[in-house]
C-alpha cells in the first residue's frame, strides 16, 4: 500500500512524517466513537522534538460547576475538548501559520468589499432596501468570504512550505527576502499557483458538508465580533447608514438639536464615527471644532412626506426620529440629494439616497473583518501538513481532500453533544 508522503524542503529524510490523509468514517453511525478512537493522532514539529497527543480528555467531574445541570454541558464542552487548543499553544509561531492567517483576513475583507461594490453598481442595493433583502445578501456574502479565507489560507500555507527560505538571514545585510528558484516564473509554477488547494467537487456530500462547516464558523465569528449582516450593503444617504447603531444615538424631536445634544453627538461621532461612512474625522480640519452634526433619521423632509399620507393622518400615526452622528461631508451629500429629489417631486424621499447615490464603504476595515483571520487560524494553526493539505503534496500533486477537515468535523460533533446535553437538561428541569 502506497502512503502519500509530504516532502518538506530542507528537512532530512529521517524527520519526514508519513501521514495518511484524513478520510471520513465509512458509516454515519457512531461517528463520534470512530473519530476519537480510530483517528487518534499526534502533532510533530519539523525537527521531531515534540510529540503531543491532542486527544486529552479529563474525567474530573467533581467541580462545583458540574453540580449545576444547566452548566454541566458547557463546562464539559470546554474542559474535556481541546477546540481552541490552536489558540493556546505555547510553542513559537512560524511564518507558515502567521502569513496564512494574515492572508485569510485580507481575503475575507476583500470579498466583503467586492460584495459592497457589486451591490452598489449592479444590483443598486443599499441599507434602505426593503428588508430582509440586505440581511440575506449579507449572510451569503459573509459565508462566501469565510470560504474564500479558508481556501486562501491553505494556498498561503502551501506556498510558504514550498519556499521555506523566503525570509532568511543574510550575513551581510541582516534579515531580508531570499527568492528561491521555485519562485522563478515557469509553466509548472504558474500551474501550481492557480491550482486550487482544496477539493471543491460539490458533487461529493463530504465536500459540501465541510464547506458548510467553514461558512458556519465564519458567520459565528462575524457575529461574535459585532458584525451585522445588513451593514455589508452600501449606506443609504437618506436612511440609516451601515454604521448606524441605535445605542449610539439620541432621541430627537422635529426641532434642531440643542447645545447639549450637539456636544453629545460630537463625542459619539469622534468615538464611533459617522453613521453613513464610518469616518471618525481624525485627520480632517473643521471650522469651530465641529466635525459631526446631529442628523435626523428619518430626515425632516421625508417625515413630512410620510405623515401626509392618508392612512397616517386617519390613524394619527407619527414618525419617531433619532439623532445620529454624521460628518460634514456626508451631510452635504444628503442635503443635495434631498433637494434634488424634492424638486423632482419624488414619491419616497427616504430612499432617495439609495441606488446609484448610495455610499460605498467597502474600503473601510472593521473589527468584524477579523472573522477571516479566525477561519484561517482554525485551518492552519497548530496543525500538520497532512491535516491542512490532506493529500495535496507540496509539489502540487493531488491525492486527497485537505482543509483540516478533522478539526471542523470534531467541532460539529462537540457542538452537537452540547446541544443534546442542554436540551436533555432543559427537559429534565421542566
Amino acid at each position: 500500500m502506497k502512503v502519500p508522503c509530504t516532502i518538506i524542503p530542507g528537512v532530512q529524510p529521517a524527520h519526514v512524517q508519513v501521514h495518511v490523509p484524513f478520510q471520513y468514517p465509512a458509516t454515519s453511525s457512531s461517528r463520534l466513537d470512530e473519530i476519537h478512537s480510530q483517528y487518534s493522532y499526534k502533532f510533530h514539529d519539523n525537527t521531531g522534538n515534540r510529540n503531543r497527543n491532542r486527544n486529552r480528555r479529563r474525567n474530573d467531574n467533581k467541580g462545583y460547576l458540574y453540580r449545576i445541570p444547566a452548566l454541566s454541558s458547557f463546562t464539559s464542552y470546554f474542559e474535556q475538548n481541546d477546540c481552541f487548543q490552536f489558540l493556546k499553544s505555547s510553542r513559537p509561531t512560524s511564518a507558515a501559520e502567521v502569513l496564512p492567517v494574515a492572508a485569510g483576513t485580507l481575503a475575507f475583507t476583500a470579498f466583503l468589499s467586492l460584495s459592497t461594490f457589486l451591490q452598489l453598481k449592479i444590483f443598486r442595493m443599499s441599507t434602505g432596501t426593503l428588508p430582509p433583502i440586505p440581511s440575506l445578501l449579507g449572510i451569503g456574502s459573509v459565508a462566501t468570504a469565510a470560504l474564500c479565507s479558508h481556501i486562501v489560507s491553505i494556498k498561503s500555507y502551501q506556498f510558504v512550505r514550498q519556499n521555506p527560505n523566503i525570509y532568511s538571514y543574510n550575513h551581510k545585510f541582516g534579515y531580508g527576502y531570499d527568492y528561491p528558484a521555485s519562485m522563478v516564473p515557469s509553466k509548472k509554477n504558474l500551474q501550481q499557483t492557480f491550482q486550487m488547494p482544496l477539493d471543491l467537487n460539490f458533487g461529493n456530500k463530504h465536500n459540501v458538508a465541510h464547506a458548510l462547516r467553514v461558512c458556519a464558523i465564519g458567520i459565528l465569528a462575524y457575529k461574535g465580533l459585532g458584525g451585522r449582516f445588513w451593514s455589508v450593503a452600501p449606506s443609504n444617504l437618506t436612511n440609516l447608514g451601515s454604521f448606524a447603531r441605535t445605542v449610539f444615538s439620541l432621541p430627537a424631536t422635529k426641532n434642531y438639536a440643542n447645545q447639549s445634544q450637539r456636544r453629545a453627538i460630537e463625542r459619539l461621532g469622534r468615538n464611533m464615527g459617522c453613521h453613513t461612512c464610518g469616518s471618525r474625522q481624525i485627520l480632517s480640519r473643521s471650522k469651530n471644532g465641529v466635525k459631526f452634526i446631529a442628523d435626523h433619521m428619518p430626515p425632516q423632509s421625508a417625515v413630512k412626506q410620510m405623515e401626509k399620507r392618508w392612512h397616517r393622518r386617519l390613524l394619527g400615526i407619527t414618525i419617531k426620529q433619532r439623532f445620529y452622528p454624521q460628518c460634514i461631508s456626508c451631510s452635504g451629500l444628503q442635503g443635495g440629494i434631498l433637494s434634488e429629489a424634492t424638486r423632482k417631486n419624488m414619491s419616497n424621499l427616504a430612499n432617495a439616497g439609495g441606488g446609484k447615490h448610495a455610499f460605498n464603504h467597502g474600503g473601510t476595515f472593521r473589527l468584524e473583518h477579523f472573522a477571516g483571520g479566525i477561519v484561517a487560524a482554525a485551518t492552519v494553526w497548530d496543525a500538520t501538513d497532512g491535516d491542512i493539505l490532506g493529500g495535496w503534496n507540496l509539489d502540487g500533486t493531488r491525492t486527497g481532500s485537505g482543509g483540516n477537515r478533522r478539526r471542523f468535523l470534531e467541532w460539529q460533533i462537540n457542538a452537537t453533544e452540547v446541544w443534546n446535553s442542554v436540551r436533555a437538561n432543559v427537559r429534565e428541569f421542566f
